[in-house]
């Protein structure tokens, strides 16, 4: 990874061979010291997820709109064209060779997911970094400053910013611009509270 003006401002840990055993113990209800916070406390992360195929994407959307042609929004299969040749394949036919082809394109895009893991840059940090490699104006080109924070904050895995740039030869922008956002996510907004889970989970638990 390249030099780093801040230190180590993201926390990067490269050794995940020790660790302390009470680093994770679940803390007691009541008062926390100050102390105790201390020992707890870790710095937001968040993980950023793409596809890199988005050649899948694209066939992905193409199937689609061939299924508008074929399907009602709500689900309801068109009615044939009455002057089609007999030997024209049925809008119920082509539907179902259509489903099937864009479930064989989902399970190939879920193999091609990368997930990439972000930890931000902490309090005193941010505010200068942000001063030091966030340009100003408006329409300015933030490529670098993207380019820098992806690398600062990514840990699992870790990226370079050479690395980075090698990725956007073969990601296009949308891509890009999801990793340093979601990096930029961490730093700027953190968690605040435990999320709540999918309403749907509380289903599978009576199944």
């Amino acid at each position: 990874m390249s030099d780093n003006p801040f230190g180590n401002p993201d926390g990067h840990d490269h050794d995940h061979g020790e660790h302390d055993p009470g680093a994770h113990r679940p803390l007691s209800s009541g008062l926390l010291s100050v102390e105790d916070v201390l020992a707890a406390a870790r710095l937001p992360e968040r993980t950023a997820t793409i596809c890199v195929r988005a050649d899948l994407t694209a066939e992905h959307d193409a199937i689609m709109a061939e299924m508008a042609t074929l399907v009602t929004p709500g689900g309801e299969l068109l009615a044939d064209d009455d002057e089609a040749a007999v030997s024209d394949q049925s809008n119920a036919a082509r539907a179902r060779e259509l489903a099937d082809r864009d479930r064989r394109v989902l399970d190939e895009m879920r193999a091609n997911l990368w997930r990439v893991r972000f930890r931000a840059i902490d309090s005193d940090e941010w505010p200068e970094y942000k001063k030091k490699h966030m340009p100003k104006g408006k329409d300015v080109d933030l490529k670098d400053f993207r380019t820098k924070l992806i690398a600062d904050c990514a840990i699992e895995p870790p990226i370079t910013e050479d690395q980075v740039r090698a990725l956007r030869k073969k990601f296009g922008s949308g891509q890009i611009d999801k990793l340093s956002d979601t990096a930029f996510q961490a730093c700027e907004q953190g968690g605040v509270d435990v999320p709540k889970s999918p309403s749907s989970w509380a289903n599978l638990a009576q199944k």
